[in-house]
């Protein structure tokens, strides 16, 4: 007579990672938290990681975007089980920067019939380009303002810059025009 002891182990659970929020919208140096939850194991670490390596993560999955970038940009937020490096789990930021615009300078003073050369500076994109309008005078493609001449007394030009890539960022700045002297 013989026996033997068989263990009869239930099935080994599939480990599942998941992320959460499954995707977010940021602008420029804005954070998201990420949570990860594993299943399928007693060991619930993860590792976090970006792709491309746009902005940065903690090791508790806080992402931070860039403060600058040329362009809208999707970033995949990776968490990588420790219990199994190939289970892992992403989820997608859109980092999208915002357009700022400036001009210089801003308030000046010139007499009837003379020019003053604006200069603009685009932020959060790489499409530089500007349009100019003026409600008095004449302003060229780029940026030279030309006071209208015979002007008796004083007036004021206002001078607008536009961002080409989004039409509602624009910089006012301010032209005192003055007769010209005798």
């Amino acid at each position: 007579k013989a026996s033997a002891t068989v263990t009869i182990n239930p099935p080994a659970l599939a480990i599942v990672v998941s992320v959460t929020p499954p995707s977010s919208s940021l602008g420029l140096g804005q954070s998201q938290q990420f949570n990860a939850s594993v299943t399928g194991t007693a060991d619930q670490r993860v590792t976090w990681s970006i792709n491309p390596a746009v902005g940065s993560i903690s090791g508790n999955g806080n992402y931070t975007a860039p403060t600058s970038l040329p362009s809208s940009q999707a970033i995949s937020v990776v968490a990588t089980s420790l219990a199994d490096s190939t289970k892992f789990a992403t989820a997608t930021v859109s980092v999208n920067p915002t357009v700022t615009i400036a001009m210089s300078p801003i308030d000046s003073t010139i007499y009837s019939g003379q020019s003053i050369q604006f200069t603009a500076s685009v932020g959060g994109t790489s499409n530089q380009q500007v349009t100019w309008s003026t409600n008095n005078g004449t302003i060229s493609l780029d940026g030279l303002y030309v006071s209208p001449a015979g002007i008796t007394g004083q007036q004021r030009a206002l001078i607008t810059v536009t961002s080409v890539a989004d039409h509602n960022k624009t910089s006012l700045a301010s032209v005192t025009i003055t007769a010209a002297p005798p």
